[in-house]
């Protein structure tokens, strides 16, 4: 590893995520493995929560769920891409018909993840997004 690796790494561990989702048992798995890879994980059980958690803490990236309580995933990605048109978020979910994932889509996110999750492209797409992140440091 040289030192541009090293910077790099430091990098990845200083960005901050939140986390989206309902579901318990999916936010403690993920939220688990993102702590190992981040500085900071904040989570969210609903999309009001997320908007709160993402005004007060401007997180580098987000993760949702789409189908959630009191805010869906869609109404909540609408309302923090207005913020920052820039933050890369990943849509985590079970949905898999066409105008959900278009909607989504034309919102800007960064990535559609149908659940359940592949832990290769989940990596895949963590590593890509930390890695494109930190080249704009």
């Amino acid at each position: 590893m040289d030192l541009n690796d090293d910077v790099k790494l430091k990098a990845k561990n200083n960005l901050s995520v939140l986390f989206v989702e309902d579901e318990v048992t999916i936010t403690l798995a993920f939220t688990n493995v993102l702590k190992r890879r981040f500085k900071t994980v904040y989570k969210a059980e609903n999309g009001e929560k997320g908007i709160e958690l993402f005004k007060l803490h401007k997180p580098d990236i987000v993760f949702t769920d789409i189908l959630m309580p009191k805010m869906n995933g869609l109404k909540m990605i609408s309302i923090i891409k207005e913020i920052d048109p820039n933050v890369p978020i990943i849509v985590m979910t079970a949905l898999t018909e066409r105008s959900c994932i278009d909607k989504a889509e034309e919102l800007g996110i960064h990535k559609y993840l149908v659940k359940p999750i592949d832990e290769k492209e989940f990596f895949t797409v963590l590593n890509e997004i930390a890695t494109k992140l930190c080249e704009n440091l």
